[in-house]
């Protein structure tokens, strides 16, 4: 009985390809959180934007496109929605 339960470990590359939301805002180069449902549960993790000049406001749609530890690479839905810091 005991193979049919979960240990709750979280494996943070199985949220590879899932869809959710900004959370906290993703500012350019720092974490921000967003929400998204993998493993069978809605999850909030920390993230960042696979664009490092970009902006992710609270709500905008993402998709996780890689890990790096326990962090989510995520990138916008709709490129159009962000706004990038200017380059000096």
């Amino acid at each position: 009985m005991q193979s049919l339960e979960s240990d709750g470990t979280v494996v943070h590359n199985k949220a590879l390809g899932a869809r959710g939301t900004v959370y906290r805002r993703i500012d350019p180069n720092k974490p921000g959180q967003v929400q998204v449902e993998f493993q069978g549960a809605l999850r909030t993790m920390s993230a960042r934007s696979d664009d490092e000049a970009a902006t992710l406001e609270t709500g905008s749609l993402i998709e996780v496109v890689d890990t790096i530890g326990e962090i989510l690479i995520v990138a916008p839905l709709d490129r159009k929605a962000t706004t990038r810091k200017e380059e000096e």
